[in-house]
Formats: C-alpha cells, sequence, structure tokens
C-alpha cells in the first residue's frame, strides 16, 4: 500500500480488475470495449498506464498492470494473426490482407513512394483524444474535426478486420462479435 492519503484507485478497491481487462484483451478486444466491459473509464485505463511507466511516479503497482495489460494486448493480437495465417493458407485475400497490415510500405497499394510515417491507433484511444479535446477551454475546431475523421477511418478499418476474422472458424463466437455502430 502507498502512503499516500486520498481515494482508493479500482485497481484498490478491485484485485481482479487487470486479470479481468487482461482476460478481454487476450481475447482480441479493444481497450475500450475491455474496459467498458469491467466498469473502467478510460480515462482512469490510460491514468493507470501512464503512472505505470512514469519514473517521477513510480508506483510498482501501476508498473505491474502496465506489464499486464501490454503482455495481454500482444497475446490477442498473435491469437487474431494466427487465426489470419492459417486462413491464409487456403485463401490469398486474407494472406494478402495480412501483408498489406504487416509491412504497408512495401505492399500497401498506393503506399511504395510514400515518405509519410504509418501509426497505429486504437478507437478508444481516439475517442479520448477527441473528448479531451472538446472538453479543453477553448477548444480548437481544427482538431476536433481531424480526430473525427481519423476516428472515422480507424472505425472503417477495424471493422473489415473484424469481418474478416469473424468470417474464419478459429475464434469462439461467444467472445468475439462485430461491434455495433453507436455513432
Amino acid at each position: 500500500m502507498s502512503d499516500k492519503i486520498g481515494r482508493r484507485t479500482e485497481l484498490e478497491n478491485r484485485p481482479s480488475l487487470a486479470d479481468e481487462l487482461c482476460d478481454y484483451l487476450r481475447q482480441g478486444c479493444s481497450i475500450k470495449t475491455a474496459c467498458e466491459a469491467c466498469g473502467l473509464s478510460l480515462t482512469s485505463f490510460f491514468s493507470y498506464m501512464r503512472r505505470g511507466g512514469d519514473a517521477d511516479e513510480l508506483d510498482p503497482r501501476f508498473a505491474q498492470f502496465a506489464q499486464q495489460i501490454t503482455r495481454a494486448k500482444a497475446e490477442g493480437k498473435a491469437t487474431l494473426v494466427k487465426c489470419i495465417a492459417k486462413a491464409a493458407q487456403t485463401d490469398w485475400r486474407a494472406a494478402s490482407d495480412l501483408l498489406t497490415k504487416i509491412a504497408p510500405l512495401e505492399y500497401s497499394a498506393g503506399r511504395a513512394d510514400s515518405k509519410a510515417p504509418i501509426m497505429r491507433a486504437d478507437s478508444g484511444v481516439l475517442q479520448e483524444l477527441l473528448a479531451r479535446e472538446k472538453a479543453r477551454l477553448p477548444p480548437d475546431s481544427d482538431t476536433i474535426q481531424t480526430l473525427q475523421l481519423a476516428l472515422e477511418l480507424v472505425q472503417r478499418e477495424n471493422n473489415k478486420v473484424f469481418e474478416l476474422v469473424a468470417s474464419l472458424d478459429c475464434i469462439d463466437e461467444t467472445y468475439f462479435a462485430l461491434p455495433t455502430n453507436s455513432s
């Protein structure tokens, strides 16, 4: 326990929280979905992750939390890649899609000449940034518009991947469902 005085975090109130989040992430859920399923706000989640890697505020509980989450996300991605790789043995489209995701500069159409850096974004992260920008005084309308466009693009691309993975027979459908549009 910490010597600090103040309100207890969800990590302290619910010792099983990290394990619950990790279970969802290992199944391929996004951070947003995992947090919603566990009843944890995205703000708290990202605060815990920052505190787990912040040298000024190094707290072993948060460092362990950040390590568990990072490992679970990687395991979830690895599981989904295995499913796509399995499908790629019989369907060239799965192989093509996997190549464009793994090596976009080499295999994506129109990207070979691009010098722009490739950045991956989770829709939950973009939603959190968008919410923060809208709450800022004064909000920057250009930043809001850029974040909204980026979020729409990420959600469209995620839906394509979800549809591909859902079409494979290597995932138990009780753990994987197509997202619903909540816009």
